[in-house]
């Protein structure tokens, strides 16, 4: 590319010289329609054509070119021979080549030059920023809403010269840490900063005077204007101030600065660079006029100073009498100390009239592309600084801005915009009996650009952790139907969803009667993620092997009846358990009058577990001899004695039949057997 070659570091040269005999009387020299600076290297876009010139044109003479390949492991030799003209070349790869040329005839006689093909397409180095019309601020991270109306406005226009567009120098270390890309200028209360430019490509005597001209250009960055103060220097010493802002009390940015950027020593990092330049010939005043020079930052929401040239607040005439060679040198001061910034690349243009240090490359033609929608180009696709877009679909947006110099080069310099679809709410699967539901958006951004809202009647509910959080959870305290809005506030665009909190008793699973056991199994079928086993009886204690499961282990202290009960769902459901003994009736009675089984007795015959008990008893020629309808439960029991002639039966056996009704299970129970009767 042709390019400002103000270049720093040690630069490869061949030291090729032509023959010296006084017999050979030619020389040769290299020409070339594009550029060749005064140190001899020509600076390549894409092609480039080379010629021989010789002092005798006449003369047959041979040419013979040789380029060294230094993009590989080795140096590569490689030879072009019998060519005066080398017509529209390039190499595969960017890269520095040296190439030479020797020119000889047949007596042996030769001649040589060279120079260096400096193959490169660098990016453009201005910035490019955009504001979005009809809204305050710019959404961070070039995020932008379906169907806005975005100007995009690049740091450069047609007829600037694109020598701001190269990257020339070389950051020196600054407090003893290479920052790498820029120069950090950390707070300070009066520290300067200073970094160099070497020039070398004037005639070693040539001065600045009247007619010559100066013009300096830095990409920073800089959250406190007000902080600052910056100036040029000679390699004489003269120092001229380019701006001083000292005092002032209006928080004006440089460049998209990251506020209060420095954390720690570990998160150092710059914000988005801007370019501002200083010249005799400004587009505005000093960098302290700030009217309608200010403009909101699309990153991080600054108001900063527009890109441009500015007037400096010294005079550049102060040069006069100054070297051209040698070292130049940007000097910055910080002066308090809760602010800092960047210098990401600076750059010195010196115009000396009747040298031409600087090549004259301009823009000429500007093209925007966008693969992802062409479509959102709105004005124009073609040939201006500027562009309106209004995008539709969503997604990354990548536009390309294409610049043309007056030589045919090409630069390129893209940018990304994140365009929103309309927002889209979801959430899980309500499952029945549960009161709450997790929320989900589909964008996630800061806290408070997006918004849920219960727009149905209910006023029970709460949001965890904030109804301004993309994806909260939603908890409500009724069962019903509820309707939320889901906005995002940066589009201004919501979308509804509805849930239906349902509630479902749970379904149990037991065994009523539990006969000479002390424990049994109950489960529960519940929609709820919570339930609680508990119990409201008096018979005993009662023990769960797990109070909060759907499924648990009853165990009871004594035999009786326990009231139990399971919640879930916001519903209480109870039942019963009948822990009872199988009735227990004996073989023998001897109502002697002793106390000792004078009574024929059926244990655990109560009232507790049964509603009646009809009891006959039969001799052996099966003669009912006693009945009773309501046997033990009231108290009565058989003593020996007949019920139909109320005398004493004689000793032997009888026979006997027991029907009772189980209060449980609502059955008629019947037992049957022999008891001996003895005197």
């Amino acid at each position: 590319m042709k390019k400002l070659l103000f270049l720093l570091g040690a630069l490869f040269a061949l030291n090729l010289s032509a023959q010296d005999d006084d017999t050979c009387q030619f020389s040769v020299k290299i020409e070339s329609s594009d550029w060749i600076n005064p140190i001899g290297e020509l600076d390549a876009c894409y092609d480039f054509d080379l010629s021989a010139v010789t002092n005798d044109p006449d003369q047959d003479l041979f040419f013979e070119w040789t380029y060294f390949d230094s993009l590989t492991s080795g140096v590569k030799e490689v030879v072009f021979s019998d060519k005066q003209l080398i017509n529209n070349y390039s190499f595969s790869q960017l890269g520095i080549y040296p190439i030479r040329v020797r020119a000889y005839d047949n007596s042996g006689c030769e001649a040589f030059d060279s120079l260096r093909v400096v193959f490169d397409n660098p990016g453009v180095g201005a910035s490019v920023f955009y504001y979005n019309e009809g809204k305050d601020m710019l959404p961070e991270l070039h995020n932008v809403c379906a169907s806005d109306t975005i100007t995009i406005i690049p740091g450069v226009t047609r007829g600037d010269s694109l020598t701001n567009f190269y990257q020339p120098i070389s950051w020196n270390e600054v407090g003893g840490e290479n920052f790498g890309d820029g120069i950090y200028l950390p707070d300070g209360s009066g520290v300067s900063y200073e970094t160099d430019f070497n020039v070398s490509g004037f005639d070693p005597a040539t001065t600045l005077g009247v007619g010559d001209s100066v013009k300096v250009c830095v990409n920073i960055e800089h959250s406190f204007l007000g902080d600052l103060e910056m100036s040029l220097i000679s390699p004489n010493g003269k120092e001229v101030q380019l701006f001083d802002d000292i005092g002032s009390e209006v928080e004006y940015w440089l460049g998209d600065a990251i506020d209060n950027d420095y954390l720690a020593e570990d998160t150092i990092r710059a914000g988005d660079c801007w370019e501002y330049c200083w010249s005799l010939d400004p587009g505005f005043g000093v960098l302290t006029n700030y009217l309608d020079n200010t403009i909101v930052s699309p990153l991080y929401g600054g108001k900063s100073m527009i890109p441009g040239t500015y007037r400096p607040s010294g005079d550049f005439s102060d040069f006069n009498g100054s070297t051209a060679n040698g070292q130049w040198t940007l000097k910055i001061t910080d002066h308090l100390e809760q602010d800092n910034g960047f210098i990401c690349s600076w750059n010195l243009f010196i115009n000396i009239d009747g040298q031409t240090e600087l090549l004259n490359a301009k823009i000429i033609d500007f093209k925007w592309d966008c693969s992802e929608e062409p479509s959102s180009i709105v004005y124009p696709e073609t040939d201006s600084t500027q562009l309106v877009l209004q995008p539709t679909t969503s997604g990354i947006h990548t536009y390309v801005m294409t610049i043309t110099d007056n030589h045919g080069c090409d630069y390129q310099k893209e940018f990304e915009l994140d365009v929103f679809t309309a927002p889209v709410a979801s959430s899980n699967n309500i499952g029945f009996c549960d009161k709450r539901v997790d929320l989900q958006g589909n964008r996630f951004l800061d806290q408070g650009s997006v918004l849920w809202e219960v727009i149905s009647e209910q006023d029970d509910y709460r949001f965890r952790s904030s109804e301004y959080w993309f994806k909260p959870q939603f908890l409500v305290g009724e069962f019903g139907s509820y309707q939320l809005k889901f906005t995002d506030l940066i589009c201004e665009t919501s979308d509804t969803i509805d849930f239906e909190f349902t509630q479902r008793v749970p379904e149990l699973t037991y065994e009523p009667l539990i006969r000479d056991e002390m424990e049994t199994q109950v489960k529960a079928k519940s929609w709820s993620d919570e339930g609680q086993w508990d119990f409201l009886s008096n018979s005993g204690v009662i023990e769960f092997s797990q109070e909060d499961s759907l499924e648990t282990l009853v165990r009871v202290s004594d035999y009786g009846d326990y009231l139990l009960t399971y919640t879930g769902c916001d519903t209480t459901l109870a039942f019963n358990i009948l822990f009872m003994e199988d009735l227990e009736v004996s073989n023998v009675i001897t109502p002697n009058g002793d106390g000792e089984n004078d009574f024929f007795k059926i244990g655990d015959l109560t009232e507790e577990f049964y509603s009646y008990s009809n009891m006959s008893i039969f001799n052996r020629w099966g003669d009912e001899v006693y009945r009773n309808g309501s046997y033990g439960i009231d108290g009565s029991m058989w003593d020996g004695q007949s019920t139909h002639q109320n005398d004493e039966l004689p000793n032997g056996a009888y026979f006997y039949v027991l029907k009772v009704g189980n209060k449980v299970t609502k059955e008629e129970e019947v037992y049957r057997g022999t008891v001996q009767l003895y005197r």
